[in-house]
């Protein structure tokens, strides 16, 4: 129990951050464009820092709802 809770958010962790890394390659011309519109570098930084942690807080509040959920209703 107090290995595997540890080794479960590793790996979210990792997974999270290849996410958003795939995100990031996938939209750089996006970027390229905003930075010719104007905005700055940190600018950038904070819109994706924020889609980020809007995505990972949605899932994880979708995720915990879900399992809550199905253990109490389904389960019993």
């Amino acid at each position: 129990q107090w290995l595997l809770a540890p080794a479960i958010l590793f790996t979210l962790s990792l997974v999270i951050s290849n996410s958003i890394s795939i995100n990031v390659r996938e939209r750089r011309t996006e970027f390229a464009v905003m930075k010719v519109l104007g905005y700055r570098p940190y600018q950038i930084l904070l819109l994706v820092l924020i889609e980020a942690l809007l995505v990972g807080t949605l899932s994880g509040v979708f995720s915990s709802g879900a399992t809550y959920l199905l253990v109490n209703n389904v389960f019993g």
